[in-house]
């Protein structure tokens, strides 16, 4: 699976609800449930307040927006090369540092896809 920086789509968090994801809207807390819902088992990456990016498979995460990572590794990046390590089989990253979350496109838009056919896109308005 390709990991370059243009194959992932982002999803920026913060105090507001998630942004605006592929082709489909994640209006409020409901649809930001069923989309993310939609990415687990999906390879993700999360860049939190370090500097620092965890990548890895998700596979769950809870209403302070915690997640919790399968097969993880770090990327440090910095003026030289990029670090990167290994993290282990299982990583919580804790919601209050998440800046931002990438989930590979394809992921991201099967995901838009499958809640735009539930009626929650712009058709089903």
């Amino acid at each position: 699976m390709s990991t370059s920086m243009e194959s992932f789509a982002s999803v920026t968090t913060g105090k507001e609800s998630l942004a605006p994801v592929a082709e489909g809207q994640v209006k409020d807390s409901e649809s930001a449930k069923g989309f993310m819902g939609q990415l687990m088992n999906t390879t993700v990456r999360i860049h939190i307040s370090d500097g620092r990016i965890i990548t890895g498979q998700l596979w769950c995460f809870d209403q302070l927006r915690n997640a919790i990572l399968l097969n993880c590794h770090e990327t440090r990046v910095s003026a030289g090369p990029d670090q990167h390590r290994p993290l282990g089989p299982l990583v919580m990253v804790p919601g209050k540092h998440i800046l931002k979350f990438e989930a590979s496109r394809s992921a991201s838009e099967a995901a838009a896809a499958a809640k735009y056919q539930e009626g929650d896109g712009p058709a089903g308005e």
